[in-house]
């Protein structure tokens, strides 16, 4: 009983099984008569049970079109057949097509034949193969009408096995061409970018990368044209690069357009690098977006970096010149060649000239300015000089008027006062009342006489000088008349030569030059008088005004005393300035000498600090000697070349530039400082030996005799050159440096340096610092 139970139970799943199977099976007997058929069936064409079953199949499956019917199931066709037909669903319009797999299977129990026949519904199938075709084909409009070159290739080979036809268009080779050369891509790559761009893809093919790449490539006209491949690499089942699928666009164009805006670029850079003036962009809040080197340089700073992290406020003296500046720009949103004095890194005050404009959005919102700066540091002192001088050349005329007026007056003051004398007797009260205007009429012809020489008004009797001869002849004099606390040195130079000038006149200079001195040293101190033939060169006079370049003699008359400021040398040669107590000086001893010296075509200048003295350098043309003294011309060699490394220390940016060209010409490897600080810095920095230390004498912070030491104390064979404004015998003689110490004087010319440097450096031994005076400049 448990028996039939469970065969019970199992066809009724096997039953389950059939009738849930997505596709028609029928069963059938030898003579084509359905036995049994599933639920499936039944379903899917709107049949009952007993319209099939116990039917002809002939009865059931009337196919629509060709084959009409199931014939020849009978015959022995194999084990199994398909057949395709489009069967109607009943009661309805629709067809379906369907695949009809007929086979055998086992029989019964008497033996008989069975056939099962097994329906399956195509329509979906025929669907989607129709979706799929579409798709296809649509894909292919796509590929072949797409603006790019879409191929496939072996990914070892790297032949082509498929190309769009964009290809012939694109390079004009026909597609048999490409898929049939095996090396069709590699060879027509341009041969400059031939090899590295086939390496290239293999090494990227190698490490399984998906890749892009850009190259040249030559097409059937023989032009040159741009390409981008982006190729993306096809494993197979075990992860293996079987293929190359890629797209090739054409990008000439984009090229051309980067290939000039590089150029445009790189013009800019150029230009903006490479410019001598300053460019900047700033923040509306001030602070530095971009600055080029000139920029930076002109601020004091090593290289554009240092720039980005100021802010313009840092950089204004005045506030106010700044207030100035932003009121303009908010005004007319431009500002132009707007003047003011800026601080350099260092804190030294330079001139600027600013020219900019103000950026704006789309909502006329500031993003940022941009302008130029250029440093007219130099410009402003030499506009400074040239009202000095022309205000001097104004007092000057104003004082020849007045003191050739006055002269006539005082003619007749004093004519009278000698008749009056004449006509007095010696016991008359008013005679002593006579002789005092009398003296009072002397001294102003003494003042007028100042002034006619200060107006260069006087009456000149020049002549051609030795200076060493008129330095000699007033020697006893300025002795008595400078006291013996102080004391005088005459350095003569030797070979002097001539001048033109009046040598009543000189000897004036010199004294009045030497009586300033005296009462300059209240404590005593030292006087020295020297001279020497010097060279003025383009460099020297561009930062003196009025100078031309040329041969001169220098007369140098420098003291120990107690120096002057800034303030004080812009009036010092003017008529009745005076620094002395009232009552101790006319305030016209340094007019006269300016004018004796302008007259006699010359040029003075002072170079002083507080507490460091002063040094007036005078100097005269030189002339030819009258027939019979000329000299004999000697042959000057031309100065040495060398290789060695200096050390340049000087604090005037145009002669350290003049110095570091002169040197570099001749061979020398030149590093270059503002100042002491700089300049351990650098040496600090730099690998290898520093053969000659070049540095000014006084300079603001670390003095050149305290960085020599410094710097001698870690490169013991290390030489040192200094160099001053001062003259040589006052430096030495002065405290300012050892008696043996090399020195050069400014101004000098680029020979004179040259040869200077390689005879210290031909020294059999390093110079000494010696010991070192208060600063100044």
């Amino acid at each position: 009983m448990e028996e039939d139970s469970s065969l019970l139970k199992s066809k009724e799943l096997a039953q389950e099984i059939v009738d849930n199977v997505p596709a028609g099976l029928l069963v059938l007997s030898d003579d084509l008569r359905i036995l049994s058929v599933n639920r499936w069936f039944l379903d899917e064409f709107h049949l009952r049970p007993e319209e099939v079953v116990g039917r002809g199949l002939h009865e059931v499956i009337r196919p629509e079109g060709p084959p009409r019917s199931l014939g020849g199931l009978e015959e022995d066709e194999g084990p199994a057949r398909d057949v395709f037909l489009s069967l109607p669903v009943a009661g309805s319009s629709e067809k379906r097509p369907v695949r009809i797999n007929i086979s055998d299977i086992a029989g019964d129990e008497d033996g008989e034949r069975r056939l099962l026949l097994v329906v399956e519904d195509l329509s979906e199938s025929l669907r989607l193969w129709a979706a799929a075709d579409d798709s296809e084909r649509r894909l292919r409009d796509i590929v072949q009408t797409l603006d790019a070159i879409v191929w496939e290739a072996d990914a070892t080979t790297f032949q082509f096995t498929f190309v769009s036809q964009r290809a012939e268009d694109f390079l004009g080779y026909p597609i048999g061409q490409w898929t049939s050369e095996s090396d069709f891509w590699a060879n027509h790559i341009h041969p400059e970018d031939r090899a590295k761009t086939v390496a290239y893809c293999r090494r990227e093919v190698e490490a399984g990368r998906d890749y892009e790449v850009e190259y040249r490539m030559r097409a059937a006209d023989g032009r040159v044209t741009w390409l981008r491949d982006i190729v993306r690499l096809v494993r197979d089942s075990s992860e293996t690069v079987v293929r190359l699928r890629g797209v090739t666009v054409d990008i000439n164009e984009r090229r051309r357009a980067q290939e000039a805006v590089l150029a445009s670029e790189t013009k800019y850079r150029t230009l903006f690098e490479g410019v001598p003036v300053g460019v900047y962009r700033t923040t509306p809040d001030g602070k530095v977006l971009e600055a080029n080197p000139a920029l930076a340089q002109m601020l004091g700073y090593e290289n554009v970096a240092g720039t980005l992290a100021i802010n313009t406020d840092d950089v204004y003296v005045d506030p106010e010149a700044h207030r100035k500046w932003q009121a303009r720009m908010d005004e007319d949103g431009l500002v132009r060649d707007f003047e003011t004095q800026a601080r350099r890194r260092d804190g030294t005050l330079i001139w600027l000239r600013d020219s900019a404009r103000a950026v704006r959005d789309a909502h006329a919102k500031v993003m940022y300015y941009e302008g130029i700066l250029e440093d007219i540091t130099e410009r402003k002192q030499l506009e400074e000089q040239l009202r000095q001088s022309q205000k001097m050349e104004a007092v000057g005329r104003l004082a020849g008027g007045v003191a050739h007026d006055f002269n006539n007056l005082l003619t007749i003051i004093s004519g009278y006062s000698d008749l009056l004398l004449d006509n007095l007797p010696p016991q008359e009260r008013s005679r002593a009342h006579v002789e005092e205007i009398k003296k009072a009429g002397n001294r102003a012809a003494t003042l007028t006489r100042q002034l006619l020489a200060f107006s260069r008004s006087q009456v000149l009797a020049p002549q051609v000088l030795d200076l060493n001869a008129v330095v000699t002849n007033v020697d006893k004099m300025l002795r008595r008349l400078i006291g013996e606390d102080v004391d005088l040195v005459t350095i003569l130079g030797e070979k002097l030569e001539s001048v033109r000038a009046d040598p009543g006149q000189i000897e004036q200079v010199i004294m009045n030059l030497a009586v300033n001195a005296r009462d300059a040293m209240p404590q005593g101190g030292k006087l020295t008088i020297e001279t020497s033939n010097v060279t003025l060169d383009a460099a020297y006079a561009r930062t003196h005004v009025t100078v031309m370049p040329g041969e001169y003699v220098m007369l140098a008359v420098s003291d120990t005393g107690i120096g002057m400021d800034a303030l004080t040398q812009a009036h010092i040669f003017e008529p009745f300035f005076t620094t002395k107590e009232k009552g101790k000086g006319t305030g016209l001893g340094l007019a006269t000498v300016y004018g004796i010296i302008k007259q006699s075509g010359g040029y003075i200048w002072v170079y002083s600090e507080p507490g460091m003295g002063a040094t007036f350098k005078i100097y005269l043309p030189r002339v030819e000697r009258p027939t019979g003294e000329a000299g004999q011309g000697i042959a000057v060699e031309s100065p040495a070349k060398g290789h060695e490394t200096i050390l340049l220390v000087e604090d005037e940016p145009a002669l350290r530039a003049m110095v570091r060209s002169v040197l570099e010409s001749k061979g020398y490897k030149v590093l270059e400082a503002r100042h002491g600080e700089d300049a351990l810095m650098v040496s600090e920095l730099h690998r290898g030996p520093i053969d000659l230390l070049l540095t000014d004498v006084v300079m603001p912070g670390m003095s050149g005799r305290e960085l020599a030491e410094h710097l001698v104390s870690a490169h013991r064979n290390t030489k040192v050159l200094y160099m001053s404004g001062y003259t040589d015998d006052a430096i030495v003689h002065h405290g300012v440096l050892g008696s043996d110490m090399a020195f050069l004087q400014k101004p000098f010319s680029p020979d004179s340096v040259v040869r200077k440097v390689r005879e210290v450096l031909d020294a059999p031994s390093p110079a000494r610092p010696g010991s070192w005076p208060p600063s100044g400049s």
